[in-house]
């Protein structure tokens, strides 16, 4: 902890992670980079006070390791394998929950380390979890790659437009819940308590058995 004077007033301003408590930490999760005057009354512990912008800009940059992974942490979660980690221990709601969050902070992964160990009951060891979290996710998506997991890349076609697909993207990740539920004659909100490497997995078979049926249809039809 740095203590500085700006403006005529003294702060206390933390520099590294272990300067935090887990309320400021979560907190953090849940503002956007462009909150620099809430971010620094949460990284601050500051009272309901008015300060200037450039001094909230300095705190901030004093304190702005916050947006960076750290490059070293602990080991003492010994999780070897973090594809096998995140694919058969997340379920397919702790990912989605996990993905949400890193996707409203690609730019400043540090900010989610804490909610993403917290999905896990690991908040102890939030700078290892956390960071383990990110690397396990990235490997998981990485797997999937090669399969269309977004459908055609050129977007819905002018048909599917007018029939009012939009009505069902809003429904996000729910239609691969459903398509699974169908199948094993079970609730949606059953899946996806189910680990997520499963649920990925029978839903990206359904989807290219279903191609190739398709395909094969319209081939012998053609031929």
């Amino acid at each position: 902890m740095q203590r500085v004077r700006l403006g005529g007033f003294p702060f206390n301003v933390p520099q590294r992670w272990r300067d935090l408590k887990p309320s400021q930490l979560d907190q953090l999760s849940a503002t956007n980079p462009n909150e620099i005057k809430k971010r620094v009354h949460i990284l601050c512990n500051l009272p309901e006070i008015e300060l200037t912008a450039d001094v909230y800009i300095a705190l901030y940059e004093i304190c702005s390791f916050i947006e960076v992974v750290p490059e070293l942490v602990p080991n003492r979660l010994k999780i070897d394998d973090l594809l096998k980690w995140v694919s058969e221990e997340w379920s397919f709601a702790e990912f989605e929950t996990a993905r949400l969050v890193t996707a409203d902070h690609l730019n400043e992964l540090g900010v989610v380390m804490y909610h993403l160990a917290k999905i896990k009951g690991l908040e102890k060891n939030y700078l290892e979890a956390g960071a383990k979290a990110l690397d396990g996710m990235k490997l998981f998506l990485e797997q999937w790659s090669i399969f269309d997991l977004e459908g055609d890349e050129k977007g819905p076609t002018d048909l599917e437009e007018l029939a009012g697909i939009n009505r069902i993207q809003a429904f996000g990740v729910y239609p691969i819940l459903e398509t699974i539920a169908a199948k094993y004659g079970r609730l949606p909100s059953e899946i996806e308590k189910e680990p997520v490497g499963w649920v990925m997995q029978e839903y990206i078979y359904q989807n290219e058995r279903n191609r190739y049926s398709e395909n094969l249809r319209k081939l012998q039809a053609k031929y």
